[in-house]
């Protein structure tokens, strides 16, 4: 169970995830009737567009959260607070 003062930040954050699910299948459909040529290889394009969208956004957020992490590390004082944050 999260702790209770980041409750209402879950929720936004939940909020936010499928509101970017939504605005990325509607930019699909709108970019697949535009690219539409009767074929199946601008559906297969499309979708291999997002993927590697999604690996290039994954890997800059792990990139960003190394950081982050790294950053608690020296803040922390005690090696017990350590074990808390991995």
């Amino acid at each position: 169970m999260p702790p209770a003062h980041q409750l209402e930040r879950i929720g936004a954050a939940s909020a936010l995830a499928g509101f970017l699910q939504f605005g990325a299948g509607y930019l699909a459909g709108v970019l697949l009737d535009w690219m539409h040529d009767g074929t199946p290889e601008v559906m297969a394009t499309l979708m291999a567009a997002f993927a590697l969208l999604a690996v290039a956004i994954l890997r800059l957020q792990a990139r960003s959260a190394g950081r982050f992490r790294l950053r608690i590390r020296r803040v922390c004082a005690t090696p017990a607070r350590w074990t808390a944050v991995r």
